[in-house]
């Protein structure tokens, strides 16, 4: 055979000057201009530096705790015992994060449903829905169904919740994941948000998790800062149109989540006003929020942006709207 010797250079470059903020950022971190521009631009330097320090750092796994099978002690004292490191979230009560899990498909407290995978910026995002049971609850976007599922365990398994998505093989996936926590208040259906092609029950609870550029998870998907019309496309136009879409569903006195995991104001704060603006029998319901959370800027008092430097968690944004009857 042919042995072949690769010498790699030690390749050195300089950084631009800092007075062009928006090269010297995206070459410093690696990321395009344009996300540079529009996190200074909406978020300020600091919220904007933090945020693409962030993008190298290790994302931590996070879980939430089955309670219709277990509590939060006794699933870190199982976990113990499977050489999983696993450690209270202190502002969320059934919220866990884990380390040396391995394949966490092969652990025996995932196999038995003791808890399911999710961020704590999900988790957050349905609990200020507050779901209650015996209610009716829309899921609008639901796969792979992880908010439904906390949805259930919070209102005991008893009540309603209808999963939807558009694809057959993500209702599946959500069918899977209700069959191994043990939960049978779900029901899937599928159903296109945008369209509203099936009619629904007028419901209590709406969740409404659209589609979006995925700006808040680049640290657990890199790959998605190389895509094409990362900031100029038609998403917040597709979000606006299954928001509304999906209000008409919501029962007077009841309450609805919008949320996304991105970090674009113009698909999260400017929807939502826009919203609240075309729709005079909706409010917004003013936030309750955890100790450990913190505002990474000033915003309404119905929606919370979630950055990892202030909440610890995913880049995520909450809006909280509520109905009233028409006048």
């Amino acid at each position: 055979g042919v042995l072949r010797s690769i010498t790699r250079a030690e390749v050195k470059y300089t950084l631009p000057d800092k007075s062009d903020k928006i090269r010297y950022y995206a070459i410093k971190y690696s990321v395009p201009q344009e996300l540079v521009s529009l996190w200074l631009k909406s978020y300020g330097e600091e919220n904007t530096e933090q945020l693409l320090k962030s993008l190298s750092g290790r994302t931590s796994i996070c879980a939430r705790v089955n309670t219709l099978k277990t509590d939060r002690e006794k699933l870190i004292s199982e976990l113990s015992k499977q050489n999983v490191k696993a450690e209270e979230v202190s502002f969320l009560p059934n919220a866990i994060t884990l380390e040396n899990t391995g394949s966490v498909e092969r652990l025996q407290s995932y196999r038995n449903g003791l808890f399911h995978i999710q961020d704590v910026s999900s988790q957050l995002c349905v609990e200020l829905l507050e779901p209650k049971p015996r209610q009716i609850m829309l899921d609008i976007c639901s796969a792979p169904g992880g908010k439904s599922m906390t949805a259930a365990q919070i209102m005991g398994d008893r009540g309603k919740i209808f999963a939807c998505d558009m694809y057959s093989h993500k209702l599946r996936l959500i069918e899977a994941n209700a069959k191994r926590l043990g939960i049978t208040s779900v029901v899937t259906m599928l159903r296109d948000g945008a369209k509203g092609n099936k009619i629904l029950v007028l419901a209590d609870r709406i969740l409404c998790d659209v589609p979006c550029s995925g700006l808040g998870i680049l640290s657990r998907k890199p790959e998605i800062r190389y895509k094409d019309n990362l900031i100029d496309n038609d998403l917040p136009d597709l979000q606006y149109k299954i928001l509304c879409k999906s209000a008409e569903n919501l029962a007077v006195g009841g309450r609805l989540v919008y949320s996304t995991c991105t970090l674009n104001p113009l698909e999260n704060n400017s929807n939502a006003a826009r919203f609240l603006s075309e729709h005079p029998d909706f409010y917004g319901v003013k936030l309750q929020l955890p100790k450990g959370i913190m505002r990474a800027f000033d915003e309404k008092e119905y929606e919370i942006t979630l950055m990892p430097h202030t909440a610890n968690t995913d880049g995520f944004y909450i809006a909280v709207f509520g109905r009233k009857a028409k006048n």
